[in-house]
């Protein structure tokens, strides 16, 4: 978070000194069973009892949980994988066994909560503190509801997984492979000064544009004309977001160090995702932040199309500097298309099969799922 935010979000930790002894059995709090659809988790109706028992081991070892946004409970599973829980939040820590344990701590503001298994990895916990972290970059949120990282963005709970096409460029998504947050997450958390953000209106009127954008160093830039991302407006609710990524190589940088290349000769190149936002009534299964291309960085002479809004995005130079990576795109919509007198088309439609369908024709959805 220090990197990612450029010091804008400073993280500090306090540790209990030691484990302390849960009252139940580890199947009480725990199921690895794949008959419950919550698992390999915290059984959801144990974990109000399980973060009580933790805010009072906290207390007996003289913590004032008054001082703290978030409580984290890390149960020891000697090794035993389970997924996790983040992203809301309590005032009042209760539980009474009617048999001794009588735990009844009140904090003056509700305390934002994660529950992980001991030998998670960095990037589950970076991305379940992700959970808690809303629009105002220098604290967490006593509202889970207003959480600005509350969708997920990786394959898991997906009836059709390939949809998740940006999971291995956000934290939301693959976490365990350490990306950065993506350009709209990053926006969202107020990571970037207003100046490395480059904002553009779409329109039906032919427009082109070509500037150089960065990828998130250990430094954010401070050089002219130059971009760490380029927003790009279609209507409330719909953004398209180009943003350059890079892996560390043998710098600091901890993030972005298994983004996906497919051959990119500069361990990074340009990505553009497209985000859904606001209220959406819909049956439809989805994420909210997908690529607009294949799940690889583009490199020079590639491109992301979007043909419903004659959207292109070209990369024209992947090296402009090598490191923090800067690449050069064009942008450009609404082009007009040249007349030839010898065009020709060629409209063509699957042939049905034996049950009148065609992958050419769908309607209201995309055809998966049920």
């Amino acid at each position: 978070y220090d990197q990612a935010s450029y010091g804008r979000l400073n993280v500090t930790l306090d540790v209990t000194t030691n484990w302390h002894t849960l009252s139940g059995s580890t199947n009480d709090y725990v199921s690895t069973n794949p008959a419950d659809d919550f698992a390999p988790n915290i059984r959801p109706n144990m974990v109000d009892r399980l973060m009580a028992e933790a805010a009072q081991a906290a207390v007996n070892e003289g913590k004032t949980l008054n001082q703290f946004q978030v409580m984290v409970c890390v149960i020891n599973l000697d090794g035993t994988f389970i997924r996790a829980w983040g992203g809301w939040d309590r005032s009042n820590f209760s539980y009474n066994n009617g048999a001794g344990i009588n735990i009844n701590i009140t904090t003056t503001h509700p305390i934002n909560l994660i529950a992980i298994q001991e030998s998670a990895n960095w990037g589950r916990c970076a991305h379940e503190l992700g959970h808690n972290i809303v629009s105002v970059p220098t604290q967490l949120s006593a509202s889970p509801g207003s959480a600005t990282l509350k969708e997920d963005v990786y394959e898991s709970d997906l009836v059709d997984p390939s949809i998740a096409t940006a999971e291995m460029f956000e934290m939301m998504g693959a976490h365990d492979t350490h990306p950065l947050f993506s350009a709209y997450n990053m926006e969202r958390m107020g990571y970037y000064a207003s100046s490395n953000i480059l904002n553009l209106q779409w329109s039906r009127n032919p427009q082109r544009y070509e500037h150089d954008v960065v990828a998130h160093g250990l430094t954010e830039n401070s050089a002219g004309a130059r971009y760490h991302l380029i927003k790009i407006r279609v209507t409330q609710g719909l953004y398209y977001y180009i943003e350059v990524r890079q892996r560390p190589d043998t710098t600091a940088q901890i993030f972005d160090e298994n983004i996906p290349l497919d051959s990119a000769p500069q361990q990074g190149g340009v990505v553009v995702t497209k985000v859904i936002t606001d209220t959406m009534n819909m049956n439809q299964q989805m994420r909210f932040i997908t690529l607009l291309h294949d799940s690889h960085v583009l490199k020079q002479g590639d491109a992301a199309i979007d043909p419903a809004r004659a959207l292109k995005i070209t990369v024209t130079n992947d090296h402009v500097v090598n490191r923090p990576l800067v690449c050069r795109v064009v942008i450009e919509w609404a082009q007009g298309i040249a007349t030839d007198p010898n065009g020709a088309f060629n409209l063509w439609l699957q042939e049905w099969d034996g049950n009148c369908q065609t992958p050419d024709i769908w309607v209201d959805r995309l055809p998966y799922g049920t």
